[in-house]
């Protein structure tokens, strides 16, 4: 290897700060926090997952996690995942 070939791979100052920035921008989209949806049971039941009793029943029994907002169950969406695929109407 030449030193002239070499000294062309090395990035200029200028390029490595505009990557480290790309960089930077790249991390915070990742790490960002983002809001996940809570389903309530009557938008579950619109979606075609199954009727308010059914999902009371599931989320006493442990097959589905909710949490109470104002005294109503709501399910992560995350958590949509335990309750089998919509049926179609």
């Amino acid at each position: 290897m030449t030193v002239e070939s070499f000294d062309s791979s090395i990035p200029t100052l200028d390029e490595l700060i505009a990557l480290r920035t790309k960089i930077d921008e790249a991390i915070q989209v990742i790490t960002e926090p983002r809001l996940e949806k809570l389903w309530s049971f009557k938008e579950l039941e619109a979606a075609g997952y199954g009727n308010r009793s059914t999902l009371t029943k599931m989320v006493h029994s442990g097959e589905l996690r909710a949490v109470r907002v104002h005294g109503a169950f709501k399910v992560f969406e995350r958590d949509l995942a335990a309750l089998r695929e919509p049926v179609a109407s």
